[in-house]
């Protein structure tokens, strides 16, 4: 039996007020433009917290683009400490580049800041690059070539590059990981340059992946919301399907940013439990209300036993089965349902 608890139910399209930001003020302590600037066509936002070394490789990609010269960036501190928004602001004077610094005066959560992103953005077009992650020299370019040509898109998403750096037991091969990544291509776009993302791709699987390599219409996830805190940790899963709801999502075939693989928050096990049972609650959720065939609901116990094995496989731990059982009120199958992942390539979710 499935669980009857399910996650938030969502509407579609439906415009929102207001973004879910919260209380916190946010000051501009740091600008290299006036207030005259006229408005960018792109704007490149990097929510951060206590990690001016990272930020500051990632800033690097952000002013290193070439071949589209109209967007701006902006860097949202959720509250980090004194020292390291000394340590920003030192860096950001030095290095001299186009750059407007805010700084939250209390941390409002990961997702609500992503929203505060989203507010202070000036560009029809945002990028939200995570303060640990990069883009390649002809991400905008390239993308940006890519909105030109499909007029009728809300977001277009390029596929990421891994660049591992955990310690050394737990990092993979890197070949093995390359050759896999064009097994995923050649099986998802099928030699096409893009391909337009559904709600059915993405029950298997978030195959868009995070905010990484994003471009949003800024007026168009505003009016859906933004990211909906209360759909943590997987509220860009969520909103990614909001968008496939709409018919249009898309991405873009080439790798033009690269996502950092590090040992952080993300990986550890209560982390990966709460991504693993919200998945299962979201699923569930598109079963019963008709957005993907309601057979469908046979596969999702044995969908979450194939992701607890695949959490061990590539993060070398994984939440304990029983646990995710009893919080979902199911019962997992035996097996680790390995292969799912042929099923996942049938159904298109891979």
């Amino acid at each position: 039996m499935t669980s009857k608890n399910t996650i938030r139910k969502f509407e579609v399209g439906s415009p929102s007020a207001s973004l879910a930001i919260g209380d916190a003020d946010c000051d501009l302590i740091f600008s290299t433009e006036c207030d005259t600037s006229p408005q960018p066509r792109v704007t490149i936002a990097i929510p951060t917290f206590n990690r001016p070394q990272l930020l500051k490789e990632t800033l690097a990609s952000a002013w290193a683009q070439k071949g589209f010269a109209d967007y701006d960036i902006i860097v949202v501190d959720n509250a980090s400490t004194p020292e390291n928004v000394s340590a920003v602001l030192a860096m950001l004077r030095e290095a001299g580049k186009p750059v407007r610094y805010y700084v939250n005066t209390a941390n409002m959560g990961v997702f609500r800041n992503w929203n505060r992103c989203l507010s202070l953005a000036r560009g029809e077009w945002v990028s939200i690059l995570n303060d640990d992650d990069l883009l390649k020299p002809t991400f905008l370019q390239k993308m940006m070539e890519q909105v030109a040509s499909n007029v009728d898109i809300d977001a277009i998403i390029c596929r990421a590059q891994i660049l591992d750096q955990r310690i050394d037991e737990l990092r993979s091969r890197e070949d093995v990981m390359t050759l896999h990544a064009r097994v995923v291509a050649a099986l998802r776009f099928k030699g096409a340059k893009r391909i337009r993302l559904t709600v059915k791709r993405l029950f298997w699987s978030n195959i868009a992946g995070s905010s990484l390599g994003c471009l949003y219409r800024r007026s168009a996830i505003i009016d859906l919301g933004g990211f909906d805190p209360e759909d943590a940790p997987i509220a860009d899963y969520v909103l990614n399907v909001k968008l496939a709801s709409r018919g249009s999502f898309v991405q873009f075939r080439e790798q033009l940013a690269r996502v950092r693989l590090q040992v952080n928050e993300t990986m550890k096990p209560d982390t990966l439990k709460g991504v693993l049972i919200r998945n299962f609650q979201l699923r569930s959720q598109l079963v019963a209300d008709g957005q993907v065939p309601r057979r469908w609901h046979y596969w999702l116990r044995y969908l979450l036993a194939h992701e607890l094995n695949a959490a061990q496989v590539h993060w070398h731990q994984s939440p304990d089965r029983n646990e995710v059982a009893r919080a979902l009120k199911i019962t997992l199958p035996l097996s680790k349902a390995r292969w799912m992942y042929l099923t996942r390539i049938i159904y298109g979710g891979i």
